[in-house]
């Protein structure tokens, strides 16, 4: 069952809130408003089986599952304040591996501006941890919004995300040794956009993380705008250059990380084409990275731009990969792949 599937299954009986602002599956993070306060919430479970986050080196995990928190606030217009979280420890860890994930936690929190609250502890055969932000609402923003002439940037480059997963299952299949150059390819570590999305706020009219990766956050965003068309490139410039490396090292043409479900948690956003030069300035002058990705246009739907230049409209589901192991879930990317190129 898809992720959405499961939402709706567990919302429909529910009764919302007059206090709560967006609607289902509108917005990252949940907004609503307490005493007269805007605020924001949202909480995201992790597991190595469901989110293929890897835990060769403890720190950068506990940093990445901060990070992977965070983002749904800064995406929704909310700039984080405190946290709490539920950390399930492996009954197996290694000496050091809690130090290590609790020294990347401080590090995350402290790159958010966030401050824990406290949370629960448990041990099982594997490590699991819920995360949990709050914040206050510096300017809503929500995934709907869009409208033709926005354009379509990324705080960051793509394809991070399914390179830990690919590599994950590389190593732990021993279909690639477990090297020191394997390890460290395999442990990215995500990167905090607080400036960025302190910056965004002021221009953005719509925004979502990318968490499930890049071609399915576009196709969400296109699905939840349905009176526009989203046309965004897929060029070498925006993937990450060794997730690229990576993939043909691995015998895969390297657009495939465009379309994996795993994610970097990078911001993608739209702007109205009036306000694009007064962002770029600001980033620029910030030294923080944006990176041009499209535009909105007339129409509807994804529309994939190619490098060579061809265009071609994304009409068809993603491959669930919560249905499919991982070598039948990557064979149908591949597959995916070709047909669109053509």
């Amino acid at each position: 069952m898809k992720e959405n599937e499961l939402i709706r299954a567990l919302t429909k009986n529910v009764v919302r809130s007059s206090a709560q602002k967006n609607a289902c599956f509108e917005c990252d993070a949940e907004l609503f408003e307490l005493d007269g306060v805007q605020m924001g919430i949202s909480t995201d479970e992790f597991s190595p089986e469901e989110d293929h986050f890897v835990s060769f080196a403890p720190g950068t995990l506990g940093y990445n599952l901060v990070i992977a928190t965070v983002s749904d606030l800064w995406a929704a217009g909310v700039q984080p304040r405190f946290f709490v979280h539920a950390c399930t420890m492996p009954r197996s860890a290694q000496d050091g591996f809690l130090e290590g994930l609790a020294q990347g936690i401080g590090e995350g929190l402290k790159d958010s501006g966030c401050y824990l609250l406290g949370g629960d502890t448990g041990l099982a055969d594997s490590w699991r941890y819920v995360g949990t932000a709050l914040g206050t609402v510096v300017r809503p923003l929500r995934r709907t919004g869009a409208s033709p002439g926005a354009r379509l940037y990324s705080t960051g480059r793509f394809g991070s995300g399914n390179r830990q997963a690919l590599l994950k299952h590389l190593i732990e299949t021993k279909q690639v040794a477990d090297t020191p150059e394997n390890l460290a390819a395999a442990t990215p570590r995500f990167s905090s956009r607080r400036s960025a999305a302190e910056i965004l706020w002021k221009h953005a009219a719509f925004a979502m993380d990318s968490s499930d990766g890049y071609v399915e956050t576009l196709r969400t965003l296109a699905e939840l705008n349905p009176a526009c068309r989203f046309s965004v490139a897929l060029e070498s410039r925006l993937l990450d250059p060794v997730s690229a490396a990576v993939a043909q090292k691995a015998g895969l043409p390297p657009e495939l990380l465009f379309f994996g479900s795993g994610g970097e948690y990078e911001l993608l956003f739209g702007v109205p084409e009036d306000a694009a030069a007064s962002l770029e300035a600001q980033m620029r002058a910030a030294s923080l990275e944006l990176h041009p990705i499209g535009r909105v246009e007339e129409g509807t739907g994804l529309q994939l731009l190619w490098g060579d230049g061809r265009r071609v409209s994304l009409d068809r589901a993603m491959p669930d990969p919560r249905a499919l192991g991982v070598e039948r879930y990557i064979q149908q990317l591949i597959r995916m792949l070709a047909d669109l190129r053509g």
